[in-house]
């Protein structure tokens, strides 16, 4: 069976190509818009998809703030952001966000295939020139993320689950990942926020 993807995209002629391009045994195009807005106004939303393509600069709600939109509906959709930007924030803030993959829209129009089969075996997919940024955040952040870790007193269980929120998982699919009731993700969740004397996510981020 085909796996079903929704798109986001407002270029019109980039969503034929890749619509050409997806529509095969493989994969299958079942709905595309323009904004999120689009999207919302469906009395009645398909949210069985398996991959979610969204650019990054759309009108409206941003590419990168629909993210958690949907996977709070379907935690297991597979997002992969499209864009022309290689910027290092907003690649970062797409990953912060619980995206699966960030490829600039030349990869979209020639091998958006290729990257699409890696969805089930790779823990992220992005385009090459992609790579470098994220070694960049990666040598930036994790000190900073440490050095933080090491001055607050969290249990074994409650570390895993702070390592998991930083990734921007919900609390289903930190619950499903470690395997513990979402309950229990949240009582977690509280303890990590009163360590760090935060009230949000969005708090603790700006804390790491």
């Amino acid at each position: 069976m085909p796996k079903k993807i929704i798109v986001f995209e407002d270029d019109f002629r980039l969503l034929s190509a890749m619509s050409t391009i997806l529509n095969s045994s493989k994969f299958q195009v079942i709905s595309s818009y323009e904004s999120y807005e689009d999207y919302s106004k469906n009395k009645i939303l398909d949210l069985s998809y398996d991959i979610a393509l969204i650019d990054v600069n759309l009108n409206g709600i941003s590419g990168i703030d629909i993210i958690k939109k949907l996977k709070s509906r379907n935690p297991y959709l597979k997002v992969i952001m499209l864009s022309n930007e290689t910027n290092l924030n907003t690649v970062y803030d797409a990953f912060i966000n619980a995206a699966d993959g960030y490829l600039l829209k030349i990869d979209a129009i020639t091998n958006l295939g290729v990257f699409l089969d890696q969805v089930d075996t790779c823990e992220y997919v992005v385009s090459n020139s992609i790579v470098s940024v994220l070694v960049k955040i990666i040598k930036n952040i994790p000190s900073k993320q440490f050095n933080t870790l090491q001055s607050v007193k969290l249990t074994k269980s409650q570390h895993r689950v702070l390592t998991e929120l930083m990734k921007g998982l919900t609390y289903t699919e930190i619950g499903h990942k470690l395997n513990i009731s979402n309950s229990t993700v949240s009582l977690h969740i509280q303890k990590i926020y009163r360590a760090y004397n935060v009230k949000s996510r969005n708090e603790l981020y700006q804390r790491l």
